[in-house]
């Protein structure tokens, strides 16, 4: 067998030991993305919902107005209606990094369409320090402008928060609504057009742990709904 060092000398050789090294890491991605949609099409039928391993036309119907998605498209998505509340949830990846060190980061998102949320469209994304650094560039290059509220230090210090009609959101947050985002930190929630979209950045959800990202959604609908 050929030592190490020998490989690194002998171009042949060097090409074939690359060569097994992609394939094998290919083989294992491939391995994991497999066993993952076992795992969330079993997942699936005890909900009672439907699997798909792209995005379905509902979804995309739902999210064409989605600010904080783009025009990122999902896959491994479950889907079903639920007392008269219409769930998806999925995984989707989007590119971080610099330029020169891109790398994809996988999410699970939740979208819940109810016609029960009468909020103004807004999005909500956790402000980290480097956020904030860039903030001012950030409002001089899109002109969004982070909503903060001086009765609630905490919140604003954790959460970047947009809308298209300020003072309609600012209205919309009740003290109530922020004592509940300033005590859950690191939420990503974006409502427009009556649906909410729910996320954690960087968090692909085990199969096992779907119904509890689900709960966690159920809840923030639930806090955002008209009292």
């Amino acid at each position: 067998m050929l030592e190490f060092y020998e490989v690194l000398s002998n171009p042949i050789a060097l090409g074939i030991y690359t060569a097994l090294a992609i394939g094998g890491s290919i083989y294992i991605s491939i391995s994991r993305q497999l066993k993952r949609q076992k795992e969330l099409q079993v997942m699936a039928d005890s909900l009672g919902f439907s699997y798909n391993d792209e995005q379905t036309e509902k979804v995309t119907q739902l999210l064409k107005s989605s600010s904080i998605l783009g025009n990122e498209m999902f896959f491994n998505v479950l889907g079903g209606t639920f007392n008269g509340t219409y769930f998806a949830i999925g995984d989707f990846n989007i590119m971080v990094g610099s330029d020169s060190r891109k790398r994809k980061q996988y999410q699970t998102y939740v979208v819940i369409h109810s016609g029960k949320l009468t909020s103004p469209n807004f999005c909500l994304q956790p402000e980290y320090a480097l956020f904030r650094m860039a903030e001012g560039l950030l409002t001089r290059l899109t002109g969004s402008v982070d909503i903060d509220f001086p009765t609630h230090p905490d919140f604003s210090d954790n959460y970047f928060l947009k809308g298209s009609d300020e003072d309609a959101v600012r209205k919309f947050f009740t003290p109530r609504v922020l004592e509940y985002f300033q005590a859950n930190h690191g939420l990503s929630v974006e409502v427009f057009n009556g649906t909410l979209v729910f996320f954690r950045l960087g968090e692909l959800v085990k199969p096992d742990d779907i119904k509890t990202l689900i709960e966690n959604a159920m809840e923030v609908h639930q806090v955002l709904l008209p009292q």
